[in-house]
């Protein structure tokens, strides 16, 4: 008896809903209830841009990882590779000053992406001959701890100035971050 109850409603729902169409046939119609909100384009941009810069930021932290862990037969490679990296990172970011987006922003990566090349080019070149040895001293050791601690001192203060430009331009484009910290 209650299967006939659900079938019965199931077909006056469906002839309530339709209307009969030329042919004789029934006809559904349905209403759409989904409300169709505008898109804030502004918006949207400004999130793409952000997402783009973080994968950038992340993609340079993950090729200095890599040279930094590079054993002795790939240092010399992974150095070059990174440096190649660096200078495509750069490239990206003048051209996407162009679009006159988050200028601050695009300044603070472009300061964190030339302190990488930077370093990479003055301090790290000295010790790359210490990398490349088979057997370090205890004074290589030393010499590479020292570097170690003062490159991690610089990025972080690097990394500072670029997470408060990014919180900066999410307040003003209405974007939550995620903690990144």
């Amino acid at each position: 008896m209650f299967k006939n109850v659900i079938f019965f409603y199931l077909i006056f729902q469906l002839i309530s809903c339709g209307s009969s169409g030329s042919d004789g046939g029934i006809e559904l119609v349905s209403e759409d209830t989904i409300a169709d909100y505008p898109l804030n384009e502004d918006r949207l941009t400004a999130v793409e841009f952000n997402n783009e810069l973080t994968l950038m930021q992340e993609d340079a932290i993950q090729q200095i990882t890599v040279l930094f862990q590079s054993d002795t037969a790939s240092v010399q490679r992974n150095y070059e590779n990174t440096l190649f990296e660096l200078e495509i990172y750069q490239s990206n970011i003048r051209e996407m000053q162009k679009e006159g987006l988050g200028e601050d922003y695009l300044d603070e990566m472009q300061k964190l992406i030339a302190f990488y090349e930077t370093e990479l080019k003055t301090g790290f070149v000295e010790i790359l001959p210490l990398l490349k040895k088979a057997n370090l001293t205890n004074e290589d050791l030393d010499r590479l701890e020292v570097y170690d601690k003062n490159f991690a001192a610089k990025e972080k203060a690097a990394f500072e100035s670029v997470f408060q430009a990014q919180e900066a331009f999410a307040d003003t484009h209405n974007i939550k971050l995620q903690d990144h910290r």
